[in-house]
């Protein structure tokens, strides 16, 4: 609103201290209202003409053609304040006036008339103070008519640009097409369909396939490694002696004795010795069989035999050495460990023992 002290300095005037002689209180003469904004008519309410009815009829009236520009019809009368209206300064003010505009403001003059509802304009009516409108840009109307042709040219260049461009790609590409047009789409549902679910099956299988892979390699090295500690742990339950030796010895009286000394430390004896007794006199041999053969020794001769050395004799059954114990020992500790019991039985004599 324009001059919005002066208005309401007008209001308190014309509702306190106007008199009867007093039509209106604002505009007055010096006012200037710029394009745009909202121009305020206060009139004095109290006069005795407008009191018998309280309703009124406005007018605004072109200052230098006398062209009615505006009408407000049966406005209220207040009692007990001073009456108001307002208008906006639009192109309606300024008429075909406003199409001069040149980029410089124009003013033009406007006033007030008020009368009773019941009487017409007579020529008789007393004109409120004229004051003062400026154009300050080109008309509403006008502004909105260059922005329409604006976006129309900037539509008809776009249409333009895109049927130039169209028609440039269709000069551009080849006319021989090796596929057919197709309005639908050409890969089915169903084929996509059945691609993710064979996916998922072909993953499915390649997990399974490595679960396989990773379980039996692991239990291989479950097996290598028990087979590892077994062999490690394995040790003779039988030990051999160290450094010992067995010695037969003829006496000169025709009694061969048969003695096993043992010379190593803590070594203890396979078997418990045995004296072989032989008939003869004097001239008499003892046998001795070390592995399978027989070799005859003069009498008064002592012979070694290692601990590895089988012992037997026609009279000796059920005699070994400590290499057989050994092959025993370690036998048995295989049967503990993992028994394999063969289909048939041991034949008698196959272990190499007579």
């Amino acid at each position: 609103i324009a001059d919005q002290a002066q208005v309401s300095q007008a209001l308190r005037q014309c509702q306190l201290f106007a008199g009867n002689d007093v039509f209106s209180c604002f505009p007055t003469a010096d006012t200037s209202i710029p394009q745009g904004e909202w121009a305020s008519f206060v009139w004095n309410s109290r006069r005795p003409e407008l009191t018998q009815t309280n309703l009124v009829d406005i007018f605004l009236f072109r200052g230098d053609s006398q062209q009615q520009i505006l009408h407000f019809h049966n406005v209220e009368n207040p009692s007990e304040q001073a009456g108001v209206i307002r208008a906006q300064v639009n192109d309606s003010w300024f008429g075909t006036d406003g199409l001069k505009f040149s980029g410089r403001n124009i003013s033009y003059p406007f006033y007030w008339v008020i009368i009773r509802a019941d009487k017409t304009l007579d020529g008789n009516q007393v004109t409120q103070p004229i004051f003062t409108a400026v154009q300050t840009t080109v008309l509403d109307s006008v502004a909105s008519a260059s922005a329409a042709a604006a976006a129309s040219s900037s539509s008809a260049a776009l249409a333009s640009s895109l049927a130039s461009l169209t028609a440039t790609t269709s000069l551009t590409t080849p006319s021989g097409n090796v596929q057919r047009p197709s309005s639908g789409n050409a890969f089915p549902r169903w084929a996509i369909a059945v691609i993710v679910v064979l996916g998922f099956l072909a993953i499915a299988a390649c997990c399974i396939l490595v679960f396989l892979i990773l379980r039996r390699v692991r239990r291989r090295r479950e097996r290598e490694g028990s087979a590892r500690n077994s062999m490690g742990s394995s040790s003779p339950m039988m030990p051999r002696g160290v450094g010992g030796g067995a010695t037969s010895t003829v006496t000169g009286d025709g009694e061969r004795d048969m003695v096993q000394h043992y010379t190593g430390e803590g070594a203890q004896p396979l078997l418990p010795p045995t004296v072989l007794a032989a008939g003869g006199g004097g001239g008499g041999s003892t046998t001795h069989s070390h592995g399978h053969h027989s070799q005859y020794a003069p009498p008064g001769t002592t012979h070694s035999h290692d601990g590895a050395s089988t012992i037997s004799g026609d009279g000796a059954g059920g005699l070994f050495s400590g290499a057989d114990a050994a092959i025993m020992a370690d036998a048995f500790r295989k049967m503990l460990r993992k028994p394999e019991f063969p289909v048939g039985g041991v034949e008698e004599g196959g272990n190499g023992y007579s």
